[in-house]
C-alpha cells in the first residue's frame, strides 16, 4: 500500500494538531493542511485565505 502524499485533517483544536504532530512524527513528509474554523479570530500570520471555492474545487 502507498502512502498519501497530501492530507487533510478536518478540525484545527488540540486533537486536529495532534493528529498533525502525529502525522510527522511517524515520518510524514507530504503536504499537510489543518482546516478548521474559528468565528472571529483571525488566521495565524502567513495562512492562505480559505474561500468557498477552495473546499468545492477538485484537486489535480
Amino acid at each position: 500500500m502507498s502512502r498519501p502524499s497530501r492530507i487533510v485533517v478536518v478540525g484545527a483544536s488540540a486533537a486536529g494538531l495532534s493528529a498533525a504532530e502525529a502525522l510527522r512524527r511517524d515520518g510524514f513528509t507530504g503536504s499537510l493542511t489543518l482546516v478548521g474554523s474559528s468565528p472571529g479570530i483571525p488566521p495565524p500570520a502567513g495562512s492562505p485565505a480559505c474561500t468557498a471555492g477552495t473546499a468545492t474545487s477538485s484537486a489535480p
